[in-house]
């Protein structure tokens, strides 16, 4: 019985496969319909992306360092850096590869280059904003997807809080340099170059006004102390100059009183001798010190009239020399005028030769997107198409089925 009820059920199923190859067969047209429909939309659809994608590209560029031979050229003016300033600048007194490298790359991460460069060569279409604000918040937005990182750490956007010590990390090491690359998406090769050689120069260029603006702050600032100093030392003159014109008065009013006592006591010249007394010991003075009128007038008068009739006084003011000696070095210094030498004669000035580092235009890698081929696409659109097709045509014809049963 229950072998019988097996083939029974078999055979219902042949019969329903072959019901079912029926009616898919019957709307084969339908089916082709269908295919030919999806196979439109595919192809326009890949048309499209071809025509609009094509040239559609990821790039990486490197950065690279400056070589010993340009960092030598700093050689001069860092010495004399490090020898005419006090307070040295921490990188002008140090001018080396990772100082430039660090001072270049920290530009790219501000991205204003980029967006300048985004601006000036077009890379968005300023006809699909209504107004200059969108638009600009366009560029910054393409200028940010632009990546920068170290070789150490790939697809990671660099985070300036670390950068320093990244940079820091490779100093002494001749061999291994930790170079930083850009990487963008973009799909028109010729402006992207454009828009790196654009960017490698002016970075440059504000590295370079940087480093000159820090010598120029620098030597202000040392100007400013030596100012100061000259200041101070001008003031302790005109104290010292003061106490003496104080002290010569009270002398010369302590004088003429001593005078006036010697003519009183008609003591013309130091002749008196001090009253002294005999002791065991010997003899000594009753008076230790002797009264200054005890010199006589005529001394005491030459004094004063010696004392008024001085033309040099400087000369008897104690401590003025030594003040005199140190306004005269500072008004001789001749520091700045022969580190202006060194520094003019270094890259900073000199515009064509300046470089902080470069990105490597001529080795940028250009990985361009993959499109589908003709024949892939072909065999997706005809196996789709038959499914979605014979689902249709089961389906539709099931809905007929049932709407004849209740009729």
């Amino acid at each position: 019985m229950n072998k019988i009820k097996k083939i029974n059920n078999d055979e219902v199923s042949i019969v329903e496969l072959i019901n079912l190859f029926k009616i898919i067969w019957n709307g084969r047209w339908k089916i082709v319909v269908i295919i030919l429909l999806i196979g439109f939309i595919m192809f326009g659809y890949q048309g499209y992306k071809n025509i609009n994608h094509s040239k559609q590209f990821n790039v990486l560029s490197t950065i690279n360092p400056i070589n010993r031979e340009e960092i030598d050229k700093y050689l001069e003016l860092t010495s004399a850096f490090q020898d005419s300033i006090s307070d040295s600048n921490e990188i002008l007194s140090n001018i080396t590869q990772a100082t430039l490298y660090s001072l270049y790359v920290e530009t790219l991460i501000e991205k204003k280059t980029f967006e300048d460069a985004i601006d000036r060569f077009g890379l968005v279409n300023d006809g699909n904003f209504s107004n200059e604000v969108e638009y600009l918040k366009k560029v910054r937005q393409l200028a940010l997807s632009v990546n920068i990182f170290f070789s150490n750490a790939v697809n990671k956007n660099l985070n300036p809080n670390n950068f320093t010590s990244l940079i820091n990390n490779r100093e002494n090491q001749p061999t291994g340099f930790n170079e930083a690359s850009i990487q963008f998406s973009y799909n028109d090769e010729k402006k992207w170059i454009q828009v790196l050689s654009f960017v490698d120069k002016s970075t440059n260029q504000i590295v370079r006004e940087y480093l000159k603006d820090s010598y120029e702050a620098a030597i202000s600032l040392e100007r400013k102390k030596i100012k100061f100093e000259l200041e101070d030392i001008a003031l302790r003159i005109e104290n010292l100059k003061n106490d003496y014109e104080i002290e010569t008065s009270n002398r010369i009013a302590y004088l003429k009183e001593q005078a006036t006592i010697a003519r009183t006591l008609d003591i013309q010249k130091n002749t008196r001798q001090l009253p002294t007394f005999e002791t065991p010991s010997g003899l000594f003075s009753s008076i230790i010190d002797k009264p200054y009128y005890l010199k006589g007038y005529d001394v005491i008068e030459k004094e004063i009239e010696l004392i008024q009739n001085r033309t040099y006084k400087d000369a008897f003011i104690e401590g003025m020399h030594d003040l005199q000696k140190e306004k005269r070095s500072f008004e001789q210094d001749i520091r700045f005028e022969r580190l202006e030498i060194f520094f003019n004669s270094s890259p900073l000035v000199k515009n064509d030769d300046f470089k902080a580092a470069s990105i490597d235009i001529s080795t940028s890698k250009f990985k361009y997107g993959q499109h589908t081929k003709f024949s892939t696409l072909l065999i997706q659109v005809i196996l789709s198409g038959l499914i979605i097709g014979a689902l249709y045509v089961v389906i539709f014809n099931n809905i007929q089925s049932k709407n004849l049963f209740r009729k």
